[in-house]
């Protein structure tokens, strides 16, 4: 299994978090494991329901 850290998103919608949340919703997560690496002093990341949802509960992919 490969893990992969994504840098970038922030709380605020812009170019860079929508790319973002569109390459880890149509890649295969079968052999990826991702985690997001949140800018800013925000708790929530644009798209963090919809990318826990993608990519399963059980464990936390946001890192403040």
């Amino acid at each position: 299994m490969k893990k992969v850290l994504i840098i970038g998103m922030t709380s605020i919608l812009g170019g860079v978090e929508t790319y973002l949340y569109n390459v880890v919703k149509f890649l295969d997560k079968k052999d990826i494991e991702i985690d997001f690496l949140v800018i800013g002093d925000s708790k929530k990341a644009v798209f963090e329901n919809e990318l826990v949802n993608i990519l399963g509960c059980n464990k936390k992919h946001f890192y403040y």
